[in-house]
């Protein structure tokens, strides 16, 4: 398929429509203040960042964080470094607005966050075609670990913003560690510190996904990941008996319960209803742990004893758009599987859901707990009703610019989460148009030519949003309140 361009024709009337959004607020515009970074720089800027080794489990955070700092710098930009966990630095780059309404930071404007983050996950290098931190050109494309996911877009968010022209709002680029550990040390930090409400956030965007196909898409949530640990407990025996339950025996029936649930969310993707993968509940065995271990025998494990019990570990993925009474129903029936003697499933203590990293047993010797429940079922509205003037502000631009787009669920967690459940409407994009996802797999790249056209259209999305005009709202204390915009 061939790559969709970003026009020149469409280039202008996006930065037409900047200019006119701008002159509307009254705000002069002209020039960049600071020398704009061109294709080429953003090219070279992007390569040495994809050489900083910030995989896991030792992250480069610092290396990382002194050349983004540098790259702010002379886009315009001032930055600060926040250290709010030791060796995990947050860095915050600010390109001041021009509204002088109010007080605050850009005279009481709401800001535009661009947040990306700085880790990436490892990779194995023998089987890749090429040294994934070499960011080496083989085919027109950079092949090297974090290029999709999610080095590129933190690069292009500096691109863009160094080519804007004076804007009323503020924008701010947070460059944030541990996204791909959870984030909870980084941007899940970076909200619960004294440094965020400052900000005054009034729209955010972060990362999405490539897409193999011509249309971009544009994540308005995202799946919650519940991290679900099951273990049942028995009598051990001898291997060649066959007592009528054992531990493995059970847990078998539940997870054969949960592959027809997932069978039935799979059925969900195809016709008729055609769900995308962020609609449908996602389940997935991750782990699995039975047997009496004998370094002694080939196996590593008694090869006639019938272990006494086992456990599993499911990662499930419940759409904002789902009950979660209705996902903790299910996991209730996948258990009642496992139950004996025509016992049914029911959680202790009248029904309420057990505490984090806390055992809850459901029927004799049958037990469950969550390791990981995010609840943040929240959908960034693309109505002007419900997100203020910032939706109709982004979705305009990307039409201007050319770019064909469909609304989304992202199926996994991102740093969005920790904005949202703030109050923050995020929208996800990564401009990668007839674009293969490989994120996390071997031979991760991008085409040389997606870098520059990703930065064109960041300078009219993000131009577009930081020149929405001021309201009342704006005079207001806090963070994101949409309710007069």
């Amino acid at each position: 398929m061939a790559r969709p361009r970003f026009s020149v024709a469409a280039a202008a009337a996006a930065a037409a429509a900047i200019a006119a959004a701008a002159a509307a607020a009254g705000v002069a515009t002209g020039a960049a203040a600071d020398t704009p970074m061109t294709d080429a720089d953003t090219l070279d800027a992007l390569r040495r960042y994809l050489r900083i080794r910030t995989d896991h489990p030792l992250p480069d955070y610092a290396g990382a964080v002194g050349y983004l700092r540098t790259l702010c710098t002379r886009a315009g930009m001032t930055s600060v470094t926040h250290t709010l966990v030791a060796a995990k630095p947050i860095l915050l780059c600010t390109r001041s607005g021009t509204a002088t309404e109010g007080g605050g930071e850009g005279g009481g404007a709401r800001g535009v966050l661009l947040n990306s983050h700085t880790d990436v996950v490892p990779a194995e290098a023998a089987k890749w075609s090429v040294p994934p931190f070499a960011a080496a050109e083989l085919n027109g494309s950079i092949y090297a670990r974090g290029v999709q996911d999610m080095k590129t877009i933190g690069i292009q968010y500096i691109a863009a913003v160094s080519r804007l022209p004076p804007l009323p709002r503020p924008i701010y680029l947070s460059f944030v560690p541990d996204e791909e550990i959870g984030g909870i040390d980084g941007m899940g930090a970076l909200v619960d510190s004294l440094h965020f409400p400052p900000l005054r956030v009034g729209v955010a965007l972060d990362e999405g996904l490539p897409t193999p196909t011509s249309r971009l898409r544009l994540f308005t949530g995202e799946r919650q990941p519940w991290w679900v640990s099951i273990r049942v407990t028995g009598s051990p025996g001898h291997g060649a008996t066959l007592p009528p339950s054992t531990a493995a025996g059970r847990l078998g029936a539940v997870l054969a319960a949960v592959a027809a649930y997932r069978g039935e969310q799979a059925t969900r993707m195809g016709p008729p209803v055609k769900a995308s993968l962020g609609e449908v509940v996602g389940v997935n065995v991750v782990y699995l742990n039975a047997g009496v271990a004998n370094p002694a025998v080939p196996a590593g494990y008694a090869m006639n004893m019938i272990p006494s019990s086992a456990e599993a570990g499911l990662d499930v993925r419940v759409p904002p758009t789902v009950a979660a009474a209705d996902v903790e129903a299910a996991i209730l029936r996948w258990l009642s599987a496992g139950c004996i003697n025509g016992a049914t499933a029911s959680l202790p203590g009248g029904g309420t859901q057990p505490p984090m990293f806390e055992w809850a047993t459901v029927c004799p010797g049958l037990s469950f707990r969550y390791t990981h429940k995010v609840d943040v079922p929240v959908v960034s509205s693309l109505a002007a009703a419900d997100s203020g003037a910032f939706a109709p502000a982004l979705t305009g631009a990307l039409d201007a610019a050319g770019v064909a787009w469909d609304e989304d669920i992202f199926p996994a967690a991102t740093d969005a989460r920790f904005l949202r459940d703030r109050g923050v409407p995020v929208y996800g994009m990564s401009v990668m148009t007839a674009t293969p996802e490989l994120l996390h797999t071997h031979d991760e790249r991008l085409a040389i030519a997606a870098v520059a056209d990703g930065v064109r259209v960041y300078e009219a999305v993000v131009g577009a949003l930081a020149a929405v005009p001021l309201t009342a709202a704006d005079g207001k204390e806090g963070g994101a309140d949409h309710s007069e915009l």
